[in-house]
């Protein structure tokens, strides 16, 4: 078994998806870097059971995982917090995107994962053997379009949140070098 090591997104948008509906991220795209520029909500309206849109995260580069492999797992990792001195919140939305950006399969925040205020805390959520309820392929995790929805949700008045970074790692096993020599063969009489 092989793993990509944590690979950064390249892009990101925020989308209201009833029920995440009700605070719009601001600078969705500063989740694509560990730089302490962070995507948040910060909205006086962000309440008490209030949900922020979803934070899609892709354009994740995975060519370095050869055609034909097996997935075993992915991990994710995001850097997320809620601003002390506000009211808290957790994240209830962590779930994969097909090739299309639909979230797909489990969401692993379906229990919610309350947020610290510690601006260094990261939730981790995946392991190299889970496949997060999908039937991943090479081809499916190396599409601009796959990656990870996230929300947050208010569990507090006026609550501040913010993702600093997320990253993806695939954990997967690359063909037998007979069966790239059969696929190879096979190409060149098709």
């Amino acid at each position: 078994m092989s793993t990509t090591g944590a690979v950064f997104s390249t892009t990101s948008q925020a989308i209201s998806e009833t029920p995440w509906s009700d605070d719009a991220w601001t600078t969705p795209n500063n989740i694509l870097a560990d730089d302490a520029a962070t995507a948040n909500v910060t909205a006086a309206s962000f309440d008490n059971n209030d949900q922020t849109y979803v934070l899609k995260a892709y354009g994740f580069n995975f060519n370095s995982i050869p055609d034909g492999s097996t997935i075993n797992g992915v991990i994710c990792k995001v850097n997320a917090w809620y601003r002390g001195g506000q009211g808290s919140g957790s994240f209830d939305l962590m779930q994969l995107l097909n090739t299309s950006k639909a979230k797909v399969g489990t969401n692993q925040c379906a229990t919610v994962v309350a947020l610290a205020s510690n601006n260094t805390t990261v939730i981790t959520k995946g392991s190299a053997t889970d496949l997060w309820g999908n039937a991943l392929t090479a081809a499916w995790v190396k599409n601009s379009n796959f990656g990870v929805a996230m929300g947050i949700l208010a569990t507090a008045a006026n609550a501040d949140v913010d993702i600093d970074y997320v990253t993806l790692d695939i954990d997967y096993t690359a063909p037998s070098p007979s069966a790239l020599k059969r696929r190879r063969i096979l190409t060149m009489y098709t």
